[in-house]
């Protein structure tokens, strides 16, 4: 086996998010952050002078003077997704937060500063957007005997009142700032659209027909601008944007994901602790269908070149599982181990296959990639990298010739960073083998 190991620097490679400010007068970009961990959704407090973001289910305030985060303690709501508002005077927040109850999600309010959430929707699930500027109301999409609807509900909690009843989904609601209006996207046209309608659910208007998907609107301060996420036709299904996580009740995040030769998303998820998740099938067809659960840490996933064998592992199981693969139908059956990763080479975590039908996985803990037959189950090669975690494995470059490797610094102890330096690197090799072409996402 012809072999060069090189390391390909990637520049903050270990970055998960951005928190960046945009210029609508000069189109200039500014990072104020850089997170190695997911955030999502921030808000401005009227003083100007921070920001609220959630992550990991907490809410957090970033100051902009120092760049200095601080978690809200919202004591039970650990568990928010990314819907959180504040009221105008910048006194309290709103969440969604997941109940561990059930998993479904509630809105609840609380001090800005920290406190005991107040809960304002017992009716479940809830999904916060809005809050009137004069602090009376909150807005939101709920699922009411199977429809998602926009509703509105008194601030202090009350009785909620339904505002739109079409079929399909209308969601997203957003109070202009006058307080007359709420803005919404929905369905009902065929395509999702823009809508605006007035705060009691008078004349529904449609905002927007582009020919596009458009989703959640916000307005400016001063009420002259709209800015809003619009999808290609046929990037996502009219009631789709893309896919939240199915397990976020129980603080799971997606994992290794590949594509059939049909353009199905396969995609597991992984949470701390060891709970139980998921490996999950996305099409055109609305929610994420569950193809196999009991799962702990979802990874390698990857068809035979034939397309009638998936291979599939669960990190902490040490083991590779094939399936029998209706590729027509998207369907697996008959899965048996087929490989058991000895002990002392780290555990299996990224995989992919050569044109030869050979399965090559990354060890994570174990400083290589392995080459296995699949057939007889038995270790056929083996690359060292030097590094010591490894996380995936994907040929690539004009004739597929070239296997890339992917490592990790983020979680790594400083240790191991020391001994490893290259920790976070992606390497490149010549195995002497070529890889097939990755499919893509066809719905």
């Amino acid at each position: 086996m012809n072999v060069l190991l090189e390391p390909k620097s990637v520049e903050d490679r270990a970055v998960r998010s951005l928190l960046e400010l945009y210029d609508l007068q000069s189109g200039t970009r500014t990072v104020l952050q850089k997170f190695d961990y997911l955030i999502e959704a921030p808000n401005w407090e009227p003083s100007g002078e921070s920001m609220v973001y959630n992550s990991r289910g907490s809410l957090f305030r970033l100051n902009l003077n120092t760049l200095v985060s601080e978690r809200i303690n919202a004591e039970f709501c650990t568990h928010c997704n990314n819907d959180h508002v504040l009221s105008s005077d910048g006194q309290y927040v709103a969440v969604s937060h997941h109940t561990r109850e059930d998993g479904e999600s509630c809105i609840y309010t609380l001090p800005i500063t920290g406190g005991t959430p107040t809960l304002i929707t017992p009716i479940a699930p809830s999904y916060l957007h809005g809050w009137s500027p004069d602090g009376s109301l909150l807005a939101y999409c709920a699922e009411r005997n199977g429809q998602y609807d926009v509703y509105t509900i008194p601030a202090k909690g009350g009785v909620e009142k339904q505002l739109t009843n079409t079929p399909g989904l209308d969601d997203g609601p957003e109070f202009s700032p006058c307080g007359n209006y709420i803005w919404f996207n929905s369905v009902r046209s065929g395509l999702m659209q823009i809508w605006r309608m007035k705060v009691d659910g008078s004349e529904q208007r449609q905002m927007t027909d582009d020919g596009k998907n458009d989703w959640f609107a916000h307005l400016s301060p001063d009420g002259t601008k709209v800015i809003f996420i619009s999808y290609k036709k046929g990037d996502v299904a009219p009631g789709n944007h893309p896919a939240e996580n199915p397990e976020l009740s129980i603080g799971s995040r997606y994992n290794d994901g590949k594509c059939d030769a049909a353009g199905r998303l396969w995609v597991g998820t992984y949470a701390d602790e060891k709970k139980q998740c998921a490996l999950y099938r996305f099409t055109n067809e609305g929610e994420p269908r569950k193809m196999l659960d009991g799962v702990v840490n979802s990874n390698g996933i990857c068809w035979s070149p034939d397309g009638t064998k998936m291979y599939y592992i669960d990190t902490p199981t040490l083991t590779v599982q094939e399936f029998d693969f209706d590729e027509k139908n998207g369907e697996i059956t008959n899965g048996h181990v087929i490989i058991r990763f000895p002990e002392g080479v780290g555990t299996p975590d990224g995989s992919t296959i050569d044109e030869e039908g050979m399965l090559w996985i990354a060890h994570w803990g174990g400083a290589c990639v392995s080459r296995w037959n699949p057939q007889t189950g038995e270790m056929i090669g083996k690359v060292n990298v030097p590094t010591r975690d490894i996380t995936s494995v994907a040929f690539g470059g004009d004739d597929l010739g070239t296997l890339f490797i992917t490592t990790v610094s983020a979680w790594v102890p400083d240790s191991v960073k020391a001994r490893y330096p290259d920790s976070g690197s992606l390497f490149a090799i010549k195995p002497g083998v070529k890889g097939l072409p990755s499919k893509v996402f066809a719905y």
